[in-house]
């Protein structure tokens, strides 16, 4: 991973839907969510700051960069997906349901883009950037998921190797 010109470098929203698709990314990102708490855009975040950004993180800047969209996600984006799965699983008006549903996602997928917006900007506050590279990717994800067992350690590991193939850019 070569420095990126700031010009073409992807910005994080494109970064983050690009790795989502990845092979095994969204089971690993769901798994780290679900099972452990963790926050999937302050996941891809990281991933982001060292394949693109050049940044690094410690734990300590993993959670502020959490505590930087904390209030977003736990009054924004987890009510939304909380009423999207709700609805999922509703038996009344199934078709006026479904609709709803498919409102309610639309809704939450844009939230959690604005979230990613804010978290690129918090990026700015990590001090100097260094060129991009594999082991950023990877020192920095083991930041997000330091303590965590090893079911969250083997989704991180899913999530850097999806970075390191390239097909994330």
């Amino acid at each position: 991973m070569s420095a990126p010109d700031p010009a073409e470098a992807p910005s994080l929203r494109d970064f983050a839907v690009a790795t989502y698709g990845g092979d095994g990314v969204q089971a690993a990102c769901l798994t780290l969510q679900d099972a452990h708490g963790l926050d999937v855009n302050v996941v891809l975040f990281a991933a982001w700051a060292g394949a693109v950004a050049g940044r690094a993180l410690g734990p300590q800047d993993a959670a502020a960069a959490s505590e930087a969209v904390r209030r977003w996600r736990e009054e924004v984006v987890r009510p939304l997906r909380s009423v999207r799965r709700a609805l999922k699983s509703m038996e009344p008006l199934a078709d006026a349901r479904a609709a709803l549903r498919a409102r309610v996602k639309a809704a939450e997928l844009e939230a959690e883009l604005l979230q990613l917006d804010a978290l690129e900007g918090f990026a700015a506050k990590l001090g100097r950037p260094s060129a991009p590279c594999a082991a950023l990717v990877s020192s920095n994800l083991s930041a997000v998921a330091d303590g965590l067992p090893a079911d969250a350690q083997d989704a991180v590991a899913a999530i850097a190797a999806a970075c390191h193939s390239g097909s994330t850019a």
